[in-house]
């Protein structure tokens, strides 16, 4: 008999995929959405209120945006058992109608963390929320320029017990905080606000030892 090598062929851990004989970490995304295509598919967020539409820019670029109203204007996305995981999107303040944008992380049906940007004044809180309380508490703060009619990409982190948030890469604001481990993700628009959202990237982020 010919002496053929042994090959073991063991199944990477989890988080880990197995590429050209090695194994690296998996840093597929786990959902995106980036508008394209709607008239042939089903988008892959939850309007419930009927308050956003697709918009097509002067390029063709399809655009999520919500109708401008007197109330909040908000949509759901992703699993309730995502844990450690990053939202990356691109977001534009129509000109003349600012407001605030807050994004969910780790949201369940009562709390969630959310930031919060103000591109009126800049301002950006990091919240610890639990709705059916109406208890909001603001647990970091910082400060980001959003200019009206420019992308800004935006990027929130839960890992572990850390919360972080980038605006065009530089990490604005962050804090620690253990009371939620787990939880879906959402968008919500002040009234009378115009926002329009792009290419949403929700990737498994490793948790720190």
């Amino acid at each position: 008999f010919w002496n053929l090598p042994i090959i073991s062929y063991h199944k990477p851990e989890e988080g880990f995929i197995k590429k050209d004989g090695f194994c690296m970490e998996d840093d597929s995304p786990i959902f995106s959405e980036d508008f394209e295509n709607a008239s042939q598919r089903v988008i892959q967020v939850n309007d419930q209120n009927n308050k956003w539409y697709i918009a097509q820019e002067s390029d063709g670029n399809s655009v999520y945006c919500n109708k401008v109203n007197d109330d909040w204007s908000e949509f759901n996305f992703g699993s309730e058992e995502w844990s450690d995981y990053s939202i990356s999107y691109r977001m534009k303040f129509s000109g003349g109608k600012g407001g605030k944008v807050e994004t969910h992380i780790r949201k369940t049906n009562d709390s969630d963390y959310r930031t919060i940007i103000n591109n009126v004044t800049g301002q950006v809180d990091i919240e610890f929320a639990k709705s059916v309380d109406r208890f909001f508490k603001s647990i970091a703060g910082g400060i980001a320029s959003t200019k009206a009619d420019e992308w800004a990409d935006i990027q929130l982190i839960a890992s572990g017990n850390n919360i972080k948030y980038l605006v065009n890469g530089k990490e604005v604001v962050s804090t620690n905080d253990d009371r939620l481990k787990k939880g879906a993700a959402m968008f919500a628009v002040t009234s009378k606000s115009e926002v329009c959202i792009d290419d949403i990237v929700i990737k498994k982020e490793t948790t720190p030892n």
